[in-house]
């Protein structure tokens, strides 16, 4: 608890070095704290640090950081800091495994337009010139091939697959906005 008496004491005195300097040991104490009891990530434990730090700097400039404890007063800070923090990562997370579960349901109207736009695609790839149609027939067959892989199974090089992927891309595109 020196370190954040200090941290205060420093404050108070408007030293910007020992500022500074107690800052960070104050910081490693919050943070220490923060991962022992309550197991935070060294990253969460640093957000709520910095958060605690400049909340504390900001009432000890204005004159309204007022307590008998300050050690006390700034881990029970850090600590609500990081419960909001853990409370709000917390329901991002349930969002997402919402919002991934409602993906295995999707309603009738989108499956049918996944359909179409298939249907489109296939269209579309079939009005390819005969080696666009190959090469890409082949890297949907192959999504994962690397372009080295790609251009010895084409006979060209990297780049030529570079840039015929990428005028595919264009061919492909443009047909099914034409045809949406």
């Amino acid at each position: 608890m020196l370190e954040i008496n200090s941290f205060i004491t420093a404050l108070q005195s408007n030293d910007p070095d020992e500022v500074n300097r107690w800052s960070v040991n104050a910081g490693v104490v919050i943070a220490d704290y923060l991962r022992l009891k309550f197991r935070a990530s060294a990253d969460d434990a640093q957000d709520c640090v910095q958060e605690t730090l400049a909340m504390v700097f900001e009432k000890v400039r204005d004159g309204s950081f007022d307590t008998n404890n300050p050690g006390a007063y700034i881990l029970a800070t850090a600590r609500n800091n990081y419960f909001k923090l853990y409370n709000e990562n917390k329901k991002k997370v349930t969002e997402d495994v919402l919002d991934f579960e409602t993906d295995f349901h999707p309603d009738p109207t989108s499956i049918l337009m996944d359909r179409e736009l298939m249907d489109i695609l296939r269209k579309c790839i079939q009005q390819l010139a005969d080696l666009p149609k190959k090469i890409i027939c082949y890297l949907l067959d192959n999504p994962d091939a690397k372009s080295e892989t790609v251009a010895k199974e084409f006979n060209t090089s990297v780049n030529n697959i570079w840039t015929r992927k990428h005028r595919i891309n264009q061919q492909l595109h443009a047909c099914i906005e034409k045809n949406s």
